[in-house]
């Protein structure tokens, strides 16, 4: 493997992980929402469904984009949104 594909793959590994870290920080405050916002289980249920859902119609989409301008671009989009989705999840409690 050349050095070029090793930093490629390093980044791409990295890029999942964040995007698994902001889930696993998401995950563990879902029993504090449905108490504080008095949603059922079917509610919850239905939140995880939509997201599923929702990443099952952008998939292609955004497939399609990357390949038009390119793959990077897309990633750092994409990364740059989780990341303010992010910040504004944390600063949810102090506005």
């Amino acid at each position: 493997m050349t050095k070029k594909t090793k930093r490629a793959i390093f980044i791409l590994i990295f890029s999942e992980f964040l995007v698994c870290l902001g889930i696993s920080l998401i995950i563990p405050v879902m029993p504090f929402l449905k108490t504080e916002l008095h949603l059922t289980a079917t509610d919850m249920g239905i939140m995880n469904a939509l997201f599923a859902f929702a990443q099952f119609v952008a998939s292609p989409l955004i497939g399609r984009l990357s390949d038009r301008i390119g793959r990077k671009p897309v990633l750092t989009a994409g990364l740059i949104l989780f990341m303010v989705s992010e910040v504004l999840f944390a600063l949810t409690n102090y506005l």
